[in-house]
């Protein structure tokens, strides 16, 4: 039986997690919530295109069973963290280029907690 697709809701739940991640894990005074961000987006992207390329993977092409026997669910779990983490990742890491895009454009002032002075974008 082929992987199901996420629907339309499950894509939302998603999306909303990341923006709370986004929201709660920024090292901010006060930040802003966002319901959809460029961050978000991405993240939900890639995050959605990885779990079904590695559920296809592990499925069709994976010998996790012959490799690691009885810790292979483990090793398959550890991994799918992994690509979860680097979507996370990936995602704030855009938001937050936005976020210093924005501060620069909008007077040159230096972000909060940043260690480095503001410079003009070319």
């Amino acid at each position: 039986m082929p992987p199901r697709r996420p629907g339309a809701l499950t894509t939302a739940a998603i999306s909303l997690l990341f923006s709370a991640y986004y929201y709660l894990g920024v090292n901010k005074v006060s930040p802003s919530w966002q319901w959809v961000s460029a961050g978000g987006l991405l993240g939900t992207g890639t995050f959605l295109l990885a779990s079904l390329g590695f559920s296809l993977y592990v499925a069709r092409f994976g010998s996790y069973g012959k490799t690691y026997g009885a810790f292979a669910g483990v090793v398959i779990l550890i991994f799918w963290l992994y690509l979860t983490g680097l979507a996370v990742l990936l995602g704030g890491e855009l938001n937050a280029q936005t976020e210093r895009e924005v501060v620069v454009r909008a007077g040159g002032q230096q972000a909060r907690g940043s260690t480095e002075p503001a410079q003009e974008l070319t």
